[in-house]
């Protein structure tokens, strides 16, 4: 957004923030490079991190105490203590992204206007807790991003405002977040002027053509090489850099950050071939050329650089049946 669309678009007004993962920190960035700042930073509790599992901050907690904000991290949404205190700040809008929890009834009635969601998908479409994930996996070339009043149930609630935003071929999420956080931002102040003008009202989704984003399983951080090359390389554009999605090398965990299909009819499953600094994965059905990776104890780095003190036999998964083959 330009310097006059800035000065065009008026305040967001009296709002408390809600989020706690890397797109909510990105979007509470954008917000406050937009100086949009909220009242209060609800985030969801620290959690054991790292190797050592202590209790460390999220991305927005750490945000916050940057710049500095007022933080919450209830553990319980209904706590009384903590409605008290969202009730006495007496917000106009609540405006909530990758948070993580549903917001119940008692809270959505505190702000005096809305409670809104930016949401990255064109809804009804990929409801749910990893709609960015759940596009690329499906090989989707484009997103949505959606501005909804917030309801009790999950991202089912009237929407204000949508866009769309291209995926550019072999893009990761991590490609995607700034992007999305940027749009989003936009978007998200765009239906707050709109709103206030009295030029849009909440339209109701329409519950055809609705789809569920679930949250990524366990085993679906693992790649599972009876699958084809080309939900492979999905599967790593989803969830790169974090969580990731992880392979055995000779036995040692690689945490796999880039990586692309290709036709190689003569490798088996399992099967890998270094072909000068190509780094290939024989599957179900072509192969998987890694690109960039993250080897157990050691930096990112690309498959040229691996290959020059690594030279790989075999790659596996702990992954044991068919019952338990991610879906693309």
């Amino acid at each position: 957004m330009d310097t006059a669309s800035q000065e065009k678009t008026p305040p967001l007004r009296r709002f408390v923030f809600f989020g706690s993962g890397e797109l909510a920190a990105r979007v509470l960035e954008e917000l406050l490079h937009r100086r949009q700042v909220p009242l209060l930073v609800v985030t969801t509790p620290d959690r054991p991190r790292g190797r050592g599992r202590r209790l460390r901050p999220g991305p927005v907690k750490v945000l916050a105490q940057a710049h500095p904000l007022r933080i919450l991290q209830p553990e319980r949404l209904k706590d009384p203590d903590f409605l008290k205190t969202l009730q006495a700040e007496a917000p106009d809008y609540l405006v909530l992204t990758d948070y993580g929890k549903i917001l119940p009834s008692r809270v959505l009635e505190i702000p005096r206007k809305l409670a809104l969601n930016l949401h990255p998908s064109l809804l009804p479409r990929y409801r749910g807790a990893a709609p960015v994930e759940r596009a690329l996996m499906a090989g989707e070339r484009e997103i949505g991003l959606s501005i909804l009043v917030m309801v009790p149930r999950v991202d089912a609630g009237p929407v204000l405002l949508q866009d769309r935003m291209p995926v550019p071929e072999e893009a990761t999420k991590g490609d995607l977040l700034p992007e999305i956080a940027r749009r989003g931002t936009d978007l998200l102040l765009r239906a707050v002027a709109a709103y206030e003008r009295g030029e849009i009202r909440p339209q109701p989704q329409p519950e055809e053509g609705a789809t569920y984003a679930p949250k990524i399983r366990p085993e679906e951080t693992w790649l599972d090489l009876r699958r084809p090359a080309r939900e492979l390389a999905r599967q790593v554009r989803a969830l790169s850099p974090r969580p990731g999605v992880r392979l055995l090398l000779d036995g040692q965990v690689a945490r796999i950050l880039r990586a692309r299909a290709v036709d190689h009819p003569d490798l088996v499953p399992g099967e890998v071939r270094v072909a000068g600094h190509r780094l290939l994965v024989g599957t179900t059905e072509g192969a998987l050329e890694i690109l960039e990776l993250v080897p157990a104890g050691k930096r990112a780095m690309t498959a040229r650089e691996f290959l020059l003190g690594h030279r790989p036999r075999q790659a596996s998964s702990p992954l044991a049946s068919d019952d338990s083959t991610p879906a693309p």
